[in-house]
Formats: structure tokens, sequence, C-alpha cells
């Protein structure tokens, strides 16, 4: 694990895989970044983290330490494997007989992987760092970790409430493809679209 050593300044690095001690924090961090998509088949953000912690595939994120704490994720799937692969069994478990509903609602929200593009499975950058380009980093990471699986694009959705994030993605070399609405799942989110964005590495 961590083959890939990004140096960065500021004594930020940037490594491939999650280490176990790393597990909690960088659940914690996806939740908080992505809640508006988890909380309504998977409660608060306490919970959520709690739930998907032990079914996060370590292999399958670039990690942001700042020294020994996390500061941002960004996650990839690959060969059907994404970021976090929850077993059935535990979503009733968790959750009860709701258990069936909530895998239904996020299967929803699932994205077919393309032979040639590397699907991106979320990024996050803790507030406490925001604005000294990590989130440009974990890009870049993924860029070179895409080029090295030989694919030909990168792929990522972004939602519109998150103007912030389109511009990032913008500006390192994105360009937007689709705009999809959330047709009844709308009453579920606050948000009422997701973009569909591609970047080419020809």
């Amino acid at each position: 694990m961590a083959d890939h050593i990004f140096p960065m300044s500021h004594d930020i690095t940037i490594h491939l895989g999650v280490p176990e001690e790393h597990v909690a924090a960088a659940t914690a961090l996806y939740c908080e970044a992505f809640r508006e998509k988890l909380a309504p088949f998977l409660g608060d953000q306490e919970r959520a983290a709690r739930f998907l912690a032990t079914s996060l595939a370590p292999d399958r994120a670039f990690l942001a330490l700042d020294g020994n704490q996390v500061v941002g994720l960004a996650g990839f799937k690959v060969d059907g494997k994404g970021l976090y692969e929850p077993e059935f069994g535990r979503f009733f478990a968790e959750y009860g007989l709701s258990g069936l509903m909530r895998i239904a609602g996020l299967l929803l929200l699932e994205r077919a992987e393309s032979p040639d593009v590397l699907l991106m499975d979320g990024i996050a950058v803790s507030p406490s760092v925001r604005g000294r380009g990590i989130g440009t980093r974990l890009l870049r990471a993924i860029e070179a970790h895409a080029r090295d699986l030989g694919k030909t694009s990168i792929r990522l959705d972004v939602v519109d409430t998150n103007p912030g994030a389109k511009r990032l993605y913008e500006r390192f070399g994105f360009e937007a493809r689709r705009t999809t609405g959330t047709g009844l799942l709308g009453r579920l989110f606050s948000f009422k679209a997701s973009t569909d964005m591609r970047k080419s590495l020809a």
C-alpha cells in the first residue's frame, strides 16, 4: 500500500492507498463531503461513516495527509470495484427491513464503467485546508494513475449545488458533457441535477 507518494508543500503528501489507521478519518471526510447524496440512504454523517468504514477498499483511493492527519481523499472505480463496497447483509444488519430500499436507492446513483475511462468515485478536501491546492494535486495523482492503467480519459460527476468544484474541474481540463436531472429522486436531495464531466488524456 502507498507505493506511490506525491510530495507536496507544507508537509502534505499524497499517497495511493488508505492505511488502516486512516480509514475512519477518511470515511468521515467522505461522508461530510457527500452528505447530500448519502443521507437519504445511510442516515446522518456519523451513522453513514460508521457503516461505510468497514467496507472501504483501500486500494481505490489517493489520500492527502498533513503530517498524520487526513485532509483529502480521491476515490476511483476500477474493474467494477469502487471506494466503498458494503455487503448486502450489512445493510440489513444496520438498517433492518429498510435495507432493501436503501440498497435500491444507492444503486440508482451508480454509474457504469467504460473500459478506457477511469471513473472517479468522489473527491473531498477538509475545509481547514481548502485553497492550498490539495484538490488539484489529488486530481493530478488520479490522472497519473489513469495513465498508468492505460486509460484515455477520466470521468466524474458534479452536482449543481457545488459550483466551486465544477470550476476546479474546469480549470484542470474537464469539460461538461451532459447534465441529468434527479427526477423523482429530487424529493430526496437538495441538488436537482448532476453534470457528467470528462478529461481526455490523449
